[in-house]
């Protein structure tokens, strides 16, 4: 397939971008980190036969402070993706994310949500949980454990995915027409994360205070819509951070 990959610099962008080199698709990337003109506000489709919509600003408390900067990219540019993906009759696949289930506690969950409202009937929405793996920014919970640079611990609870399960849920429902709306991407198991960090902290346990407003305490998907399409996830948090610990 000839696939158009907006973000294609980024986290997971980067990440599927290789997969799907590797499993021999073309695909064209968007990303402002390739030069000007590669912008998403410039995409086009390019005679491609699918576009997976990664791009866009994902931090929930910096949308606090610039929620009108989240809605344009997020809404806006997103709209002009999706009018011309319809009218070229690409497959649409875009990065959602859980946080559009209590859409009211950020702008960050508001420009999702609206997000979804806007994508074509046909395009399948993914929200994502929290995402780690390798090419994560340094401030997020798993480089911070890494770094040993955390401080305190919340009483939050989150779905931990792997980066390349997310890309192999992605690469799964590619050609799969079957499935539109939105779905969850999750391992579906909610992890304390109070419980695993100080497994990693055990001789110096952290103090645990009560998480930002503007975050949901607790986040876990409901895969069942994915988990029929014979997608499994492979990985496991607390593996992996054995592993760079």
């Amino acid at each position: 397939m000839k696939v158009s990959v907006t973000g294609s610099r980024g986290f997971i962008g980067s990440r599927l971008t290789q997969l799907l080199k590797d499993l021999g698709h073309q695909v064209i990337e968007w990303d402002r980190n390739i030069n000007s003109n590669r912008d998403i506000s410039m995409w086009e489709p390019e005679d491609c036969d699918a576009v997976v919509h990664l791009a866009g600003y994902a931090n929930v408390r910096k949308s606090l402070e610039e929620p009108e900067k989240y809605w344009h990219n997020n809404v806006e540019l997103s709209k002009r993706l999706f009018r011309l993906a319809s009218l070229y009759e690409m497959r649409i696949i875009y990065a959602s994310s859980s946080c559009a289930k209590k859409w009211w506690l950020s702008p960050y969950g508001t420009s999702k949500r609206a997000m979804e409202s806007v994508a074509p009937q046909h395009s399948l929405g993914m929200r994502f949980t929290t995402v780690y793996g390798p090419g994560s920014r340094d401030d997020m919970l798993i480089g911070r454990i890494r770094d040993k640079t955390l401080k305190y611990v919340t009483d939050h609870i989150r779905d931990f995915i792997h980066v390349d399960d997310i890309c192999s849920a992605i690469i799964k429902n590619l050609d799969n027409s079957q499935l539109n709306g939105i779905i969850d991407v999750g391992t579906g198991t909610g992890v304390k994360i109070d419980d695993l960090v100080n497994n990693f902290y055990k001789n110096n346990k952290l103090p645990k205070v009560n998480g930002h407003p503007c975050e949901a305490k607790e986040n876990v998907a409901d895969t069942e819509a994915l988990l029929k399409t014979g997608w499994r996830p492979k990985y496991n948090i607390q593996d992996y951070i054995k592993d760079i610990v």
